[in-house]
């Protein structure tokens, strides 16, 4: 090891950036590696449970990112990346800053945006309200049709099943006859899930009266009419889409033709031996934080040899992991391609802490915190 600390930076401060923190304090128990958290953000909103904030109380919650940075062994500053230069190991950010370091990963994630034109998009917490406002004319007999769409392009689509399921059961509760729809261009339900699971969600979406068309692109809603790719149009009153992501990449660092971050298994960005992606703005198809969570904790496994103090990781496939909430009882989905049971619908945890984004050092810190410092 070199006299002077080995500097990590880290660049973003959501799942993918927490874990990697914390995976990296993990490894590095003598304290070697001086670790260094960049975000332009103050607080760590834990998105998944916004899908419940237009059905009842609050279920977002936040929490002060310094405490859990700090917690983690690292040091937090308030930035935004906005460019690498790969070759001087330099990170330079919006305000001209320029920091060295000796591996950096980024985590920067992804921006969304509305997928169609004229349909709602469901991005997270500042769209309940509005989806709130759609499900309370819907059990007010307002409409009469309505389409839930997951766009093509790398995505996650399990929220727009969950409001789906969700504003079926209200619908069940008040007795009104609105016909619901689930339009995705997946060749089965969550297929990424596998059979066995796929199946648990299609049967779902059958108790709860929603029609479902698979291997169906929608192109835009005008007129009443949703335009589907190759296959004509479709009447419907209203639509809500699951978003279109744009990846948040600083310049300077390789990307694929469509904007994404190319990796390889442990995280390394082609052509480099310390620039690590994770999360987001990596290339794939799945875009969830329980993968971005495994794809950072890889990444800091390979820092932690590259700086000497650990053994060079073993990359394998990604778990998928997903709690999918249905307005009643919810259904828990594993996808593991190297158990014997590959696919795994449940109604009882498949998982221990039992958390909607599964990370192996940042469930447990989520799960000990206290619901008095969520929002």
């Amino acid at each position: 090891m070199p006299s002077s600390p080995f500097r990590v930076l880290i660049a973003g401060g959501g799942v993918a950036g927490l874990e990697a923190a914390l995976a990296l304090r993990a490894a590095d128990p003598d304290r070697a590696l001086h670790v260094e958290l960049i975000t332009p953000e103050s607080r760590f909103v834990y998105r998944p449970l916004s899908v419940s904030d237009p059905f009842g109380p609050r279920a977002t919650r936040a929490y002060d990112l310094a405490p859990l940075v700090e917690g983690a062994g690292a040091r937090l500053r308030r930035g935004q990346a906005a460019a690498v230069e790969p070759d001087d190991r330099l990170l330079t950010l919006g305000d001209g800053t320029q920091l060295p370091y000796d591996a950096l990963l980024l985590a920067t994630g992804a921006e969304r945006h509305p997928a169609m034109s004229g349909v709602g998009t469901f991005c997270g917490p500042s769209d309940a309200p509005a989806f709130h406002s759609f499900v309370e004319s819907l059990c007010g007999g307002a409409y009469k049709r309505a389409a839930f769409i997951v766009p093509s392009g790398p995505c996650w689509p399990l929220p727009i099943y969950e409001l789906a399921l969700q504003a079926a059961t209200r619908l069940r509760a008040v007795e009104t006859e609105t016909q619901l729809a689930l339009i995705t261009p997946e060749r089965a339900p969550l297929a990424a899930f596998g059979g066995v699971a796929s199946r648990a969600v299609a049967a779902e979406l059958r108790d709860h009266e929603i029609a479902v068309h698979t291997g169906t692109y929608v192109e835009g809603l005008k007129s009443g009419r949703l335009r589907l790719d190759m296959q004509g149009s479709v009447h419907v009153d209203a639509a809500w889409a699951a978003p279109r992501l744009d990846p948040r990449v600083p310049a300077g660092v390789p990307v694929a033709s469509d904007g994404f971050v190319p990796v390889d298994g442990a995280g390394r960005v082609e052509g480099f031996i310390d620039l690590f992606a994770a999360g987001d703005m990596t290339l794939g198809q799945v875009k969830q934080g329980g993968v971005a969570a495994q794809q950072a904790a890889v990444a800091a496994e390979a820092i932690a040899a590259l700086a000497g103090i650990g053994p060079e990781p073993v990359p394998s496939p990604p778990v998928l992991r997903a709690l999918l909430l249905t307005g009643g009882q919810p259904l828990w989905l594993r996808a593991d391609p190297s158990s014997a049971t590959p696919s795994e619908a449940a109604s009882e945890p498949l998982w221990w802490p039992p958390h909607k984004i599964f990370g192996h050092h940042l469930a447990p810190l989520l799960a000990g915190l206290e619901l008095g410092a969520a929002v």
